[in-house]
């Protein structure tokens, strides 16, 4: 075989379709850089499609995240209002000589905690009614965030509410504190049920964020990845709400030792300071999620 040379640049070739002997010239460089494009633009290709994984990969575990603690705080939030009672003491369980922090009428007492215990579920129902329509019209993301305002705003009026309430009470010597209390509860009563509105926002929402997350995840897999992966909607949404359980649980563990690290004679008129402390600590943990 002869060695190249600058002359075989062009190689003549014989067109087989014709009938008379034609020939045509193929340069060797287009040749070459229709191959070296052809190369790039699998590279390119395979290259894009690995960052759309790696990214739908970090979508499903922020949202894995995110439905977590939306279940944890759901939870909470409903629970947290009956430790709470203990320590506003309502209708003075703890029997301190100087009586309840936060005392109320006797007339009253039976109808305010059963308004304080039952109005989260009332707005916990036009939550679930209505942010799942505002999910649809802006984005569930976006709607996770309108619906976490709600219970954070409605968390944040439970804490500092009876705080705020005493300390004006009881340094003005003037004011009745049981009507002074009543009010506080009934303000309490309606930021409960914004606390309501966020929690009942946050069941289909967060269920709607995992299901997402998991489609995104299938559609950028390679096609054996997504044929044997189990990273189901079903399977991501039930693993979310197993982090119920635990938020039903903590309000309880979070009071029990309270009260077993400051006593029970840490509650009550004279320990105003110790009880507000416990019980914003309390609430205030909710306020996180």
């Amino acid at each position: 075989m002869k060695r190249w040379t600058p002359w075989m640049k062009n190689i003549p070739r014989r067109n087989s379709t014709s009938s008379s002997t034609t020939e045509t010239s193929v340069p060797l460089d287009e040749v070459n850089i229709a191959v070296n494009d052809t190369v790039n633009t699998n590279t390119n290709t395979s290259t894009n499609e690995t960052k759309d994984q790696i990214r739908a990969v970090k979508i499903q575990r922020l949202s894995r995240c995110i439905s977590a603690l939306s279940n944890l705080s759901i939870q909470y939030n409903f629970g947290v209002i009956a430790p709470s009672l203990l320590f506003l003491d309502p209708g003075d369980v703890y029997d301190p000589p100087s009586g309840p922090a936060y005392p109320v009428p006797p007339r009253l007492m039976e109808s305010i905690e059963s308004w304080l215990k039952s109005v989260v579920f009332i707005g916990a129902i036009v939550g679930q009614c209505s942010m799942g329509v505002v999910g649809d019209r802006i984005g569930s993301s976006r709607a996770l965030i309108v619906t976490s305002v709600f219970e954070f705003v409605g968390s944040l009026g439970c804490t500092v509410l009876p705080p705020m309430f005493g300390w004006y009470a009881y340094r003005n010597q003037t004011l009745n504190v049981e009507d002074s209390m009543t009010f506080m509860y009934v303000l309490l009563i309606v930021f409960r049920a914004i606390v309501g509105i966020g929690i009942g926002g946050k069941y289909p929402l967060a269920s709607a964020i995992s299901a997402e997350a998991t489609d995104i995840l299938n559609v950028y897999s390679s096609p054996t990845n997504a044929a044997s992966s189990s990273a189901t909607s079903s399977k991501e949404i039930g693993n979310a709400y197993v982090f119920q359980a635990p938020g039903a649980m903590l309000p309880y563990l979070i009071a029990f030792l309270l009260v077993s690290i400051f006593g029970e004679e840490s509650i009550g008129r004279e320990k105003l300071a110790s009880t507000n402390f416990q019980y914003v600590l309390l609430n205030f943990i909710g306020l996180v999620p």
